[in-house]
């Protein structure tokens, strides 16, 4: 396993343009664990270098991923991600009638207000900024070959990478 994390690493690493992926930001951990297995995916088929923030995932005990989980790449730690990485730029009409609902609102429309401005400075790329492309129909219907992981075959096959999909 630690070969295949040090492959992918060097495969990863590789890559010029960067993602910050936010895990634990909003729904229960499977569903969270599936949506970056997408991303790494995308990113691995698009030539995009995947970093992870766990920092105050909604599944943290301490650190995020690992309290649980051997780390396979780099992690962000910046505090920006807590407020400005989020899953999609789209926001909701306040709702004027619950206030504590508005001010929520309102809150998260001000942290995509300075996400969409922060990236006039940063080099890297927000969870949002490409969370609309993780569930596109293409993502599940391309065949993908990644020699340096061992990775030949459809989606499932390289999401589960078993050892029927491996290069012989």
């Amino acid at each position: 396993m630690r070969k295949l994390v040090e492959q992918y690493n060097n495969l990863n690493n590789s890559f010029k343009k960067t993602l910050v992926f936010r895990i634990g930001d909003s729904a229960g951990f499977f569903s969270e664990y599936n949506i970056m297995i997408l991303a790494m995916l995308y990113c691995l088929q698009h030539k995009i270098r995947f970093v992870l923030y766990s920092k105050n995932a909604n599944f943290k005990y301490k650190d995020g991923w690992t309290d649980y989980f051997e780390p396979f790449c780099e992690s962000a730690s910046c505090r920006i991600h807590k407020y400005l990485n989020v899953r999609n730029y789209k926001s909701e009409k306040i709702n004027i009638r619950n206030i504590n609902v508005a001010i929520w609102q309102l809150k998260r429309f001000l942290y995509i207000f300075f996400a969409k401005i922060s990236k006039l400075f940063c080099w890297f790329l927000y969870t949002q900024d490409l969370w609309n492309y993780f569930f596109d129909k293409t993502v599940t219907e391309q065949e993908y070959d990644f020699p340096e992981l061992t990775i030949k075959g459809d989606f499932i096959h390289a999401c589960k990478r078993g050892k029927s999909h491996l290069y012989v």
